[in-house]
């Protein structure tokens, strides 16, 4: 097997059982391409497999194992996007046809070849090639960057889920820290209701003024356990019994 040429370049696989055309197809073609060329049928058929991304595979029509129109119809179907050539003689013509008539072959040239027509018509064949791997390429990448997308749009509504749960919970939280503010302002009021006058009755407020403990408590809406003492519920029993 012979490998020549730039890595760079487009892969073409060149067959022929004559080693002496193959040596010039691939000495003619290594300014333009990378190569790979076999006089043995079945090491090509295991580097179409092994080497996907050929752009061109060069075969003859006449030879021993299988002809060029058998190995190029395995050659569709282990390698479908690589274009594949059928180098052919007038007599063999009808056995063209046919493998182009079944999509075998992706063009024929016959022989003996002009060289610079050769590499004319191989090297549009070559960049077609590459535009299509380039196009499924980045119909692949856009495939991953939708996916990617709806991912992250599946991810935004499950953070907006979760956001609506926190907002609620705090709503919650805030409910309660108020109830417990109340609950604490009117322990605190009732604290302030300790300073009270001996003698009048009066309670001593935060800005050190004085109100009547009755008009405090219901003006700050706040409740005592015990409704009258005892002296002043006797007090208040005797004023009923007088009137």
């Amino acid at each position: 097997m012979i490998e020549i040429g730039s890595k760079e370049k487009p892969k073409v696989l060149i067959v022929d059982d004559e080693v002496e055309v193959l040596n010039s197809l691939a000495d003619l073609l290594r300014k333009d391409f990378h190569i790979f060329a076999t006089a043995d049928v079945d090491e090509a058929q295991r580097l179409l497999v092994s080497h996907n991304m050929f752009s061109l595979v060069i075969s003859d029509q006449r030879m021993p194992v299988l002809t060029g129109a058998e190995l190029l119809a395995k050659a569709s179907k282990t390698s479908p996007d690589t274009a594949r050539i059928l180098l052919t003689g007038y007599a063999d013509i009808d056995a063209v046809i046919e493998a182009v008539n079944q999509g075998m072959i992706t063009k024929y040239i016959t022989k003996p070849w002009d060289a610079e027509q050769l590499i004319e018509i191989l090297k549009p064949i070559a960049e077609r090639h590459q535009l299509l791997q380039e196009n499924r390429q980045l119909i692949h990448k856009l495939a991953q960057l939708n996916e990617s997308a709806m991912d992250s749009s599946a991810r935004i509504e499950s953070l907006k889920d979760i956001q609506s749960t926190v907002q609620s919970e705090n709503q919650t939280l805030k409910a309660a820290y108020e109830q417990l503010d109340k609950s604490f302002w009117h322990l605190k009021k009732i604290q302030e209701v300790l300073p009270i006058c001996l003698d009048c009755g009066k309670v001593k407020t935060t800005d050190s003024s004085w109100e009547d403990v009755v008009g405090f408590l219901k003006k700050h809406s706040l409740f005592l356990s015990h409704g009258y003492c005892p002296e002043c519920a006797d007090k208040l029993m005797s004023q009923f019994t007088k009137d």
